[in-house]
């Protein structure tokens, strides 16, 4: 393995990383199959485009520029729509140097939306940009863990880039559930911090449809069913479970980027992966 890499195969479980082709199912209007790639052409798809796949991941990439600028951080993008495989990564190419590569088979991954693209971009991203706590590994010690990653891209990254484009009254036009309808509310009075989180979980809930697509059995992710998981201790070197990976998604959604990290109630980080002392 090319030492620093992070997330080859990002959407896989361990479980499918020992075994590529396996057996992954999303409800009735998925059929089942087993494949790890997605072509370009394939009827069974997402709504994401590949005009879509080149904008998004460049937008979320100069939403930092000017920040990796600053810090003097060399940061490259590589995309590669017709590669069909479901893969992103964050690579660290030398001091202060990496890279982020998309490639367009998990962009086709059905469920996927262009916010949760956006998200998706954010997470990685998040590995060298996301802060602490990091990777527990010695040539990965650069990068925030996994379950920091998806904090940072709905806490911080999500928000920055769906403010772009967001508008105050957008909040009447989107559908979500009326948990996260209700949440963000409470958290946000203004309207263009409402519409922004009411975003930031429904591309939450779409990545979940992904990682059920990615599962070899019907996961049954929800925002109202949170994992009971309490870790002992933070959770450096492996994922968090898919329900807790969804539930840190959400919960950053509702943490104000003022406050973040949120170190209590609605937004902070959620127990199934992070150990607070």
């Amino acid at each position: 393995m090319v030492k620093g890499i992070i997330l080859i195969f990002f959407f896989l479980s361990p479980s499918l990383l020992a075994c590529p082709v396996s057996h992954w199912y999303l409800g009735d209007d998925y059929p089942s199959h087993y494949r790890f790639q997605i072509l370009p052409d394939d009827p069974i798809r997402s709504s994401v485009e590949e005009a879509d796949f080149l904008e998004v991941t460049q937008a979320v990439y100069q939403t930092y520029r000017q920040d990796f600028l600053k810090q003097e951080t060399q940061v490259d993008i590589n995309q590669d729509w017709k590669k069909p495989y479901f893969t992103a990564f964050a690579k660290k190419e030398g001091e202060k140097h990496f890279s982020i590569s998309f490639w367009g088979g998990f962009a086709r991954i059905p469920g996927m939306t262009k916010d949760a693209l956006a998200l998706v971009a954010c997470h990685e991203i998040g590995h060298f940009w996301g802060g602490k706590p990091t990777i527990q590994i010695d040539d990965l010690s650069w990068s925030s863990t996994e379950g920091q990653s998806d904090y940072f891209a709905t806490g911080s990254c999500l928000k920055r880039y769906l403010r772009q484009t967001t508008k105050y009254k957008d909040h009447q036009q989107i559908q979500t559930d009326p948990t996260a309808y209700t949440l963000c509310r409470i958290q946000y009075p203004d309207d263009l911090d409402f519409s922004v989180c009411l975003k930031s979980t429904k591309a939450a809930e779409s990545f979940g449809k992904v990682l059920n697509y990615l599962s070899e059995s019907d996961l049954h992710l929800n925002i109202l069913t949170p994992s009971p998981q309490v870790v002992r201790q933070t959770l450096y070197n492996s994922y968090p479970s898919q329900q807790c990976r969804l539930d840190t998604l959400v919960n950053g959604s509702l943490c104000p980027e003022d406050k973040y990290p949120c170190q209590i109630g609605l937004g902070q980080r959620p127990a199934c992966w992070y150990a607070y002392r």
